[in-house]
């Protein structure tokens, strides 16, 4: 909580007079309170049955003559033009603009009352203005109690399954199939769902073996140094899973660039190479003469031999 706003000597908190000490020693009897660690701490809020369609009941206006507010109420002055002469925070110099907003939770209607409705009976309150808002906020407030909670669904083996059902594995099975027949993916007929099952297994057949390797599986843990590896089932918090997840993520764009390098390199030996064979460039040659010993080409070669045969084979027919 804001505990005070200091002018000078004089301090301006939920206090009943003003002290040259900024209101330190009289803070906590006054109603403000510096909080700890453990007052933000886990634990039980508000009951639900607290909360009721007419406010909350455990929670009572504050009206006090003297500007002392109950400690658990704690509030905000309403802006002033002159500190001196007004308590509040400043609006004009030194102007203090981020709290003008959260200004009128906790009103002054007079120098040093700070005032709020019944908040056991916000559910009458007149629309507009102050009670219009805690109205509001009751309203959101049980409704946030009375919604049902979510299932938490366990992520595990079932998991597998529901994912190979999904429309992107379909389509990948269509894409795999379809790219093995040399077809396009629009026409592979048949049962994707017998597909999906050759590839995930039923429950008790290739899921579980799957499941079991997945929750095996060695991963670098991001929290350590020198990148030990742990079983990836003994990572559970999501902090560490997500950073688990961008070091991969990272590792496969890596790898994929080297790869896209490779090819690049093979695409231009490829291009290098293509027209430029011994073979190729006396297959471009019309006349048999021009190839020499030297750029031979194995259609020549193999027509010299087949006239060698004829030529022995006239020979023995003549005798």
């Amino acid at each position: 909580m804001i505990d005070s706003m200091k002018n000078g000597v004089t301090a301006y908190c939920l206090t009943g007079n003003s002290d040259t000490t900024n209101a330190a020693g009289s803070i906590s009897t006054e109603g403000c309170a510096h909080t700890t660690e453990t007052d933000s701490g886990p634990g039980a809020v508000a009951e639900a049955s607290a909360i009721t369609s007419e406010g909350y009941a455990n929670s009572s206006g504050v009206a006090n003559g003297t500007g002392k507010s109950q400690q658990d109420k704690c509030g905000f002055f309403t802006g002033t033009d002159n500190q001196q002469n007004n308590a509040g925070f400043p609006t004009s110099s030194p102007a203090i603009t981020g709290v003008k907003i959260i200004n009128g939770l906790f009103k002054l209607n007079a120098a040093s009352d700070p005032t709020t409705p019944d908040l056991k009976n916000v559910a009458r309150a007149v629309s507009g203005g102050l009670p219009s808002f805690w109205q509001d906020l009751n309203a959101a407030t049980k409704a946030y109690f009375t919604q049902p909670l979510e299932q938490v669904t366990e992520v595990s083996k079932a998991t597998l399954i529901a994912l190979a059902k999904r429309a992107t594995v379909e389509r990948n099975i269509r894409e795999f199939l379809a790219a093995a027949n040399g077809t396009s993916p629009k026409s592979i007929k048949g049962n994707i769902d017998a597909e999906c099952k050759q590839y995930i297994g039923d429950p008790n057949e290739k899921t579980e073996q799957m499941w079991a390797e997945l929750e095996a599986a060695r991963v670098v843990d991001p929290e350590k140094d020198d990148g030990p590896t742990t079983e990836l089932k003994s990572l559970t918090e999501p902090r560490i899973l997500e950073g688990l997840l961008a070091y991969y993520e990272a590792k496969v764009a890596a790898r994929q660039k080297q790869k896209a390098a490779k090819i690049t390199k093979l695409e231009t030996e490829l291009a290098d190479q293509k027209g430029a064979s011994p073979e190729t460039e006396c297959n471009k040659i019309s006349d048999e003469p021009k190839c020499n010993d030297k750029k031979i080409c194995s259609w020549h070669t193999d027509v010299k031999n087949g006239e060698k045969n004829i030529a022995n084979l006239n020979q023995q027919k003549q005798k």
